[in-house]
C-alpha cells in the first residue's frame, strides 16, 4: 500500500511542481543571458559611437568638417558592428536555451515510462 502512494506521489510530483520548477530555472537562465550580454542596452545603443568616440563640429573649414564626419561615421559603423556581434550571440543563447528546455520537457514526459522499461528490459537480461 505505501509504495502505491510512493508512486502516486511522485507521479504527481513528476507532472505538475518538476515542471514548474523546470520553467523557473528557465526564466532564470533566461534572464540571466538578457542582463549578461545586455540585450535591451545593446538594442537602444545599436548605433551609437564606439565607447562613445565622437569628435564636435567647428568652424574651422571644409575639411575639418569632413574629416569630423568621417571619424563620426565611422565610429558609429564600429559601434553598430560589434554590438550587433554581441546582439547575435546573446541571442543564439536565448535560442540555444529554449532549444535546451524543449528538449529538456519532451524527456522529462517520458522519463518515467523510460524508467520503468530500462528496469523491466534490464530484469529480463538475467534471465535470458
Amino acid at each position: 500500500m505505501r509504495g502505491s502512494l510512493f508512486i502516486f506521489d511522485y507521479l504527481v510530483w513528476h507532472y505538475s511542481r518538476a515542471f514548474r520548477d523546470i520553467f523557473s530555472l528557465w526564466f532564470n537562465f533566461m534572464w540571466f543571458v538578457t542582463h549578461f550580454f545586455s540585450i535591451p542596452l545593446l538594442f537602444r545603443t545599436l548605433f551609437s559611437p564606439w565607447k562613445r568616440l565622437s569628435d564636435e563640429y567647428e568652424r574651422a573649414g571644409i575639411e575639418k568638417m569632413a574629416e569630423t564626419f568621417v571619424f563620426n561615421l565611422m565610429s558609429r559603423v564600429l559601434g553598430g558592428v560589434v554590438r550587433s556581434i554581441f546582439l547575435g550571440i546573446g541571442l543564439s543563447m536565448l535560442l540555444l536555451i529554449t532549444a535546451v528546455l524543449v528538449i529538456l520537457c519532451v524527456v522529462w514526459l517520458f522519463l518515467p515510462a523510460l524508467a520503468l522499461l530500462s528496469t523491466v528490459w534490464g530484469l529480463s537480461l538475467f534471465f535470458v
